[in-house]
């Protein structure tokens, strides 16, 4: 049942950003932003497991899981961040700011949680560590995502700069 469990979840967890994909708030306008949703909340999960008292077999199994979700985070953030920058007043609240701080925090703090997770041995105070760092992240890239979002919907120039930027369908094409 927990594999069950597991599998059935992967997709609730990317549940979020679907929904905040579908919403015209410019920095959202971008399908990553639900993929980014399922890595962050991997790797939250992850970190949070670090947090408690786990056999070597459980540790190991974290760990893999969490670092394929902080990877996965990494990878995607950056991404949405290129895309969403193609219209530099969408992409700015990303870059500036408390939400362009928490943005690059938790993209620092990703990476500084793959370092200690891959880092050699397999101590208590590591996993600590790393599942610390992790929560931070995962708390930062949420909050930055949202605070982006709504700094993004106060710019009315940022949506229609958008729009122009998406090319016409030809007459007929839905």
């Amino acid at each position: 049942f927990g594999v069950a469990a597991g599998f059935l979840g992967l997709p609730l967890a990317g549940y979020t950003g679907v929904l905040l994909v579908q919403t015209a708030v410019p920095v959202w306008k971008n399908r990553l932003w639900s993929v980014l949703a399922l890595c962050s909340g991997t790797a939250a999960a992850a970190s949070f497991l670090h947090l408690l008292p786990l056999n070597a077999k459980e540790a190991r199994a974290v760990e893999i899981f969490g670092l394929l979700g902080e990877c996965g985070e990494l990878l995607v953030a950056n991404e949405i961040e290129k895309q969403v920058s193609g219209v530099e007043r969408v992409g700015k609240p990303l870059h500036d700011g408390l939400t362009g701080l928490l943005w690059q925090g938790a993209k620092v703090l990703t990476v500084a949680t793959v370092v200690i997770s891959i880092a050699p041995g397999h101590s208590r105070k590591k996993r600590i560590t790393a599942g610390l760092l992790g929560t931070a992240a995962g708390i930062c890239v949420r909050f930055a995502y949202f605070l982006a979002g709504k700094r993004s919907a106060r710019d009315a120039r940022a949506t229609f700069e958008q729009q122009r930027q998406v090319p016409a369908l030809p007459a007929g094409e839905i």
